[in-house]
């Protein structure tokens, strides 16, 4: 999957990172903090922040301890948290970390690295978007049985549009 933008949640105003499949079919929503958004925001639009955050701190750290980034992975839902797993290598040594889809995403977009999401995730908690309908039918796929994950039905031309009039001082910490 790849990151398809950050987004506003108009209901509390919470930062969406949509995840996207590479035949944009599938998205998968994950809500995160306002300095990850602007950690992935600045990734994405390859920013030059006069000193690093966090994440790129990390990726630099990563980075001179003679390791690469392979992956990340979104393992799994619990309750409404995803889980992610980030996979570095040093030599011929594998290194799995535990740590936030957000933080993963983070790193994996500084080192260029796959992003992967488990297809019991995606079962859970994608969101389909169905080309032929008007206004985009975003649902919620569940083994059955298992509670749904509710999605607000968006207007794809509104996610587009939101999308694409980001910017990163929309995310600026402020006290």
């Amino acid at each position: 999957m790849f990151v398809g933008g950050v987004v506003v949640d108009p209901n509390n105003q919470s930062p969406v990172v949509i995840l996207k499949d590479e035949h944009d079919k599938i998205n998968l929503p994950i809500w995160v903090g306002m300095q990850e958004a602007t950690g992935i925001l600045s990734a994405l639009k390859q920013l030059n922040l006069p000193r690093p955050q966090t994440h790129d701190f990390m990726y630099d750290v990563i980075s001179a301890l003679g390791a690469s980034v392979q992956r990340i992975i979104i393992t799994e839902v619990r309750d409404t948290t995803y889980i992610a797993e980030m996979v570095c290598m040093a030599g011929d040594r594998t290194f799995i970390f535990d740590c936030r889809p957000s933080d993963a995403i983070n790193i994996a977009l500084r080192a260029t690295a796959s992003i992967f999401v488990a297809t019991s995730v995606l079962e859970k908690a994608r969101v389909v978007v169905e080309e032929n309908a008007s206004e985009v039918e975003q649902q919620a796929a569940t083994e059955e049985g298992e509670e749904s994950v509710d999605f607000q039905q968006i207007e794809k031309g509104r996610w587009n549009e939101i999308l694409e009039s980001l910017d990163p001082q929309d995310f600026k910490y402020r006290t």
